[in-house]
């Protein structure tokens, strides 16, 4: 069959073409809404801004192929062989990937808002700019999980998607907003966050372990029992953060904003606070052994039962602060 045959057929009514061997063939701005590619042979095929809403893609092969503007809200690409693809600009909303080989695709400023991402291999591929809005990425049991290895997500949009149990570790998402999302128990170790929107984000159970995250902004954000050792968050806006049991043993948090943060529990050995505003927060049994405090601004803050030795607490301004011991600073 060629395109010229195909197009013939699905001006005529015919929707499946299933099997289909159309390697190379150029569907460029055509209509093909509802078509049933399942199982069918696209390699290098070509559908720039072509209007495939509602295609079934199952288990195709996608490979080289070129889709860039084109227009694929609420298509399945179930296990679908999508590796080298061009979906630069595409509309993608509501789309399922669910197993599919996206590694190497470039899908710079596409539209995934809500597409279902679980058990896909995005290894290397390029989400420079991409809305990946409400998208769902988490875990799936029985499932491998989805790679984002090499992968590139600068300046994402990720608001209120689920990467639960994603691994990200190496992973560029300078500049990403992952505002609302739910990352509980992400490995982000090596990745860098440098810049990122993290309000209201959920990071609880996640490893952060050498993670780049300076400058973000990230009021409200839920890193509770997180690990954040050796972490960059310096010059980070973390008021109303949840930190509680957290470790942040050696992390920087030079001249970062926590006001009213609950660290209560949390481990900060180690860490650099200085210059910090910490006022109104809750420390109360917080690990502050051999911390740099020179600077910081801890008014009003609950000490209570928090271990301060060999902390270093030079210039500390404590106006107000409840001690370990209970007492209050005049």
């Amino acid at each position: 069959m060629n395109a010229e045959q195909l197009l013939k057929s699905y001006t005529a009514g015919q929707r499946d073409f299933t099997g289909a061997s159309l390697t190379g063939v150029n569907f460029y701005s055509t209509d093909l809404i509802g078509i049933n590619f399942t199982k069918a042979d696209l390699k290098r095929s070509s559908f720039v801004f072509a209007y495939l809403n509602k295609a079934t893609f199952n288990n195709a092969n996608l490979s080289g192929a070129k889709l860039s503007g084109a227009i694929l809200n609420q298509a399945n690409f179930t296990s679908a062989n999508l590796n080298s693809v061009d979906f630069h600009g595409a509309s993608l909303q509501r789309c399922v990937f669910f197993g599919a080989n996206l590694s190497l695709t470039n899908l710079m400023d596409a539209n995934l808002s809500e597409a279902d991402l679980r058990s896909v291999n995005l290894r290397g591929a390029i989400l420079r700019g991409a809305i990946l809005r409400s998208a769902l990425i988490r875990e799936e049991r029985g499932y491998p999980n989805t790679t984002f290895q090499g992968a590139d997500l600068r300046r994402a949009d990720l608001r209120g998607a689920n990467l639960s149990g994603v691994d990200l570790s190496g992973v560029d998402l300078t500049g990403a907003d992952l505002s609302d999302a739910t990352l509980s128990r992400v490995d982000f170790r090596g990745a860098n966050l440098g810049g990122v929107l993290m309000i209201g984000t959920v990071c609880t159970e996640s490893n952060l372990t050498g993670t780049n995250l300076a400058g973000s902004y990230m009021r409200g954000a839920n890193f509770s029992r997180a690990d954040l050792s050796g972490a960059n968050l310096s010059e980070t806006d973390i008021a109303g953060g949840n930190f509680s049991k957290a470790k942040l043993t050696n992390a920087n948090l030079s001249r970062s904003v926590l006001y009213q943060a609950i660290l209560a529990g949390c481990d900060l050995s180690r860490a650099n606070l200085d210059t910090c505003n910490l006022q109104q927060c809750n420390l109360v049994d917080a690990y502050l052994v051999r911390a740099n405090l020179d600077g910081a601004d801890l008014s009003d803050a609950l000490l209570t039962r928090a271990e301060l030795s060999g902390a270093s607490m030079i210039g500390t301004t404590m106006h107000g602060a409840t001690l370990p011991d209970g007492k209050v600073m005049a």
